[in-house]
């Protein structure tokens, strides 16, 4: 039963942070900051497996600044094309 509850609570965890990066991103977008063709859940599944891989690279002995290196590279990768 335990795992059963550990389970619901991750997936209620992964929904509230999806939703979270949902809201950021479409913030981000009505603000001119994402390029305008951005389809926001392909963005959201985009960070969600990226913040998945970032987990496991930590746990696999990543540095901080390697860590680091992953996300800065994601978030511009959504950016605004200039």
């Amino acid at each position: 039963q335990e795992d059963v509850q550990v389970n619901q609570l991750s997936q209620q965890s992964a929904i509230r942070l999806r939703d979270a990066f949902e809201q950021n991103l479409r913030q981000a977008l009505e603000q001119g900051e994402l390029d305008a063709n951005i389809d926001l859940g392909e963005a959201c599944d985009f960070l969600m497996a990226t913040l998945t891989g970032m987990k496991v690279s930590s746990k696999a002995g990543a540095t901080v600044e390697q860590l680091e290196s992953i996300a800065v590279f994601a978030l511009r990768a959504l950016r605004r094309r200039l």
